[in-house]
């Protein structure tokens, strides 16, 4: 699909190109001899009009844009996994990255011949860089959307490696996500910093969140899951966005998902088809990996009380701490001592808020300097440049710490003495 160039919406590789190669693709797979499911398919044409709160409120029109759906089986609870074949700049993993994995795992479901409890249905929307329209279409007008239960929803803003998690901490298919994905990848830092807005770009999930609901697609309220990839984010939306820049474990060989993103998706497919009941509550959940074996899901009130504990056990600690010296040293009052390390102590919690200060004051300097000498992006030209935005602060957070050392070693030898 790289090959068929940029594939703007409207443009006639987009239209007609690639819409006429993934839905041959899809018709091989249905009617391989191998397919034990039930797998139909519908070219969805759609136009309307909604109101998007992205950056400013305005009205998006669309006429004719185009959604290939595909469906696996026949049951009403379905999980909707997205992705888009439309591209501004970029050809390659924004977002054909996820098309060519979405295709891979719709071929090796056919070919198993276990009974699924649910299904899944594909959608493969053509008009997402022009903003999020096809899958407001879908949502809304599609005589499917009524069974979806949850989403995932596949997208790019780099050239390779897994797919982060960043979507919001509820419901059963975080859980789900937990207990099938094998290399899962993400963090709730990661969701708060993607939807404080600090990061201008958004994806299909908002469209699917915020008219999902309206539709009368989820039971109680929205479920889903964002992934994308991240690393080499340069060539985003660049030229550069090409099939050489994508690494072997991104994409899926022919035979296997063998890719981590394709292998995450065909465990969590899999899981899905056999989930039993389907379950969201408002309850908030914190959630992070450790080296992309272990996914660890918390209530985010639990994690509020084991912050809390921690602040608690400081301040106690600290108090333990000053109070504990006050007879330690008979030469001096014990108000003297107890107001030297109250003052160690309040340095030290000083240092931690100054190294983060320190160290964001330092590099949006440097990004100001950047942007003021015309150099923007010029960071992204070598990895060495990282060097630049991370050696000064690094000196800097060093001499406090220094600083706060020496300040230790006097309290200490005046103890000793």
């Amino acid at each position: 699909m790289t090959n068929f160039g940029v594939k703007n919406s409207g443009s006639n590789a987009n239209e007609n190109v690639t819409v006429q190669f993934i839905l041959e693709t899809v018709k091989k797979i249905i009617n391989s001899p191998q397919n034990s499911k039930n797998i139909v398919y519908d070219l969805q044409v759609v136009s309307g009009t909604f109101l998007l709160n992205f950056v400013e409120s305005f009205i998006s029109v669309y006429d004719k844009v185009q959604n290939i759906v595909v469906r696996v089986g026949q049951s009403s609870d379905c999980l909707l996994i997205n992705c888009h074949f439309d591209s501004a700049l970029s050809r390659a993993s924004d977002d054909l990255i996820s098309c060519a994995n979405m295709l891979e795992v719709l071929r090796i479901v056919s070919l198993q011949a276990t009974d699924a409890r649910n299904c899944l249905i594909f959608l493969f929307n053509g008009a997402e860089e022009n903003i999020l329209q096809a899958s407001h279409g879908f949502i809304t007008k599609h005589p499917w959307f009524k069974d979806v239960r949850g989403v995932v929803n596949l997208e790019a803003s780099g050239s390779g490696g897994n797919q982060y998690y960043s979507g919001p901490g509820t419901s059963w298919l975080l859980y789900l996500y937990r207990d099938s994905v094998p290399y899962p990848y993400g963090t709730a830092a990661g969701q708060d910093l993607f939807q404080s807005g600090l990061i201008p770009s958004d994806t299909d999930y908002r469209i699917f969140r915020d008219y999902g609901n309206v539709s009368g697609c989820f039971f109680y309220s929205f479920t889903g899951l964002d992934l994308a990839f991240f690393t080499n984010g340069y060539v985003y939306h660049t030229p550069d966005d090409t099939d050489t820049r994508i690494d072997d474990c991104t994409i899926s060989k022919a035979g296997t998902p063998f890719s981590l993103p394709g292998i995450n998706l065909l465990a969590l497919t899999k899981a899905f088809l056999v989930q039993p009941h389907f379950y969201s509550t408002d309850q908030k959940l914190a959630y992070f990996e450790v080296a992309s074996t272990y996914f660890f899901v918390l209530p985010q009130s639990l994690v509020s009380f084991l912050c809390l504990g921690a602040l608690v056990f400081a301040l106690c600690s600290t108090y333990y701490g000053v109070m504990r010296h006050n007879y330690s040293c008979p030469l001096y009052p014990f108000v003297v001592l107890r107001m030297r390390y109250s003052l160690i102590y309040t340095t030290a919690v000083f240092l931690v808020i100054a190294t983060f200060l320190a160290s964001f004051g330092i590099n949006y300097f440097l990004s100001r300097l950047f942007h003021a000498l015309s150099l923007h992006m010029t960071w992204f030209a070598l990895n060495f440049n990282l060097v630049l935005y991370a050696v000064p602060p690094f000196l800097v957070v060093l001499s406090f710490h220094h600083l706060n050392a020496l300040i230790w070693n006097s309290v200490i030898y005046i103890r000793i003495i």
